[in-house]
């Protein structure tokens, strides 16, 4: 289930016609009425201070005590890792870049893998070298990687809130991600 997010969101803001959308500054539809007829009479400072009041919480949760044995979890800390690094982009440019896009995609299609397990097909292929390049990226530990997934989960629903339905794409969260 994790997995197929993942698989989903990093396929969802890497898409071509959504990052040309972002990148050509025009507004995303959905919740266009919503911040026009609603959103607009609530003060933007306000607003502002309302998020970044909920992202300092989020850095100071400690809600989300998880046992040790958890954080040896392979799988876990590998969708941890991806979860982390969609994170850190969305919130720089709002989209995942597309190559980066890719290669979370093609990782997530084949995990777990290891190139002798390859079917040859694979092994042959450019797919598994940016699975080894990926699963290098992936095997650097980082501060990030002791946060729980519930938590990283949180902050990107926060991001979206505050880039998609109360501010703008351009709008940053640097708290929430100063722990990446």
């Amino acid at each position: 289930m994790v997995k197929t997010f993942l698989l989903e969101l990093s396929q969802g803001f890497s898409d071509p016609e959504y990052v040309e959308k972002i990148l050509s500054g025009q507004k995303l539809i959905m919740y266009e009425n919503l911040k026009i007829k609603c959103i607009s009479i609530i003060d933007g400072d306000f607003i502002k201070s309302v998020f970044l009041q909920c992202a300092s919480h989020l850095n100071h949760d400690s809600g989300f005590q998880l046992p040790e044995t958890i954080f040896e979890n392979v799988e876990l800390k590998i969708f941890t890792k991806i979860m982390s690094r969609i994170l850190t982009e969305l919130n720089e440019l709002c989209f995942i870049d597309q190559h980066n896009g890719y290669l979370y995609s093609n990782f997530l299609k084949i995990y777990p893998i290891n190139s002798s397990q390859a079917p040859k097909g694979i092994r042959q292929s450019k797919c598994l070298s940016n699975y080894i390049y990926l699963s290098n990226i992936l095997s650097v530990n980082q501060d990030s990687d002791r946060i729980p997934f519930p938590a990283l989960l949180k902050r990107f629903i926060l991001m979206y809130e505050l880039k998609f339905i109360y501010g703008n794409t351009s709008s940053k969260l640097n708290q929430l991600t100063q722990h990446f």
